[in-house]
């Protein structure tokens, strides 16, 4: 294989990763803003069950456990307070966002637990329009307390 067979290669590669990175990023959008109707599916269901049949509901319904359906729930109720926010645009695992959203009513644990730090883990891909900037987040131990 030549030099010019290898970069061509690696270019490609490249090509490809930046094309399965940008699916797999829009994915991640798309599932925080899907938990967000799943919660506000699961806070209309359990309006209408009486005391105790919302949880058994959720058992034979569904595959998941009471704290991820308060996850969704939590992620629904997070985003009517923050109705103005483009959840499209945010930049954030769904992970950090139930954790965020678990805060609730907690502003200020909320804005001293989450720092984001901008960092670039890759060199931009051939042609990208911006530059590839990632945001990690960190959650305070204080505000980790609060949610356990």
């Amino acid at each position: 294989m030549t030099a010019n067979a290898a970069f061509d290669e690696k270019d490609f590669l490249n090509t490809r990763l930046a094309r399965i990175t940008k699916q797999i990023k829009a994915l991640e959008k798309l599932t925080i803003q899907t938990a967000i109707k799943i919660g506000k599916l699961l806070t209309e269901a359990e309006e209408q069950c009486e005391h105790g049949e919302y949880i058994a509901w959720l058992e034979t319904e569904f595959d998941f456990s009471y704290s991820t359906s308060l996850n969704y729930r939590n992620a629904y109720a997070f985003s009517q307070k923050h109705n103005s926010y483009d959840y499209g645009k945010l930049n954030i695992s769904l992970g950090a966002f139930y954790l965020l959203a678990a805060m609730g009513d907690d502003e200020k644990a909320a804005s001293s637990a989450i720092i984001t730090k901008p960092y670039r883990p890759l060199p931009a891909p051939p042609g990208a329009t911006s530059p590839n900037i990632m945001f990690s987040i960190n959650i305070a131990p204080a505000a980790l307390a609060k949610l356990s």
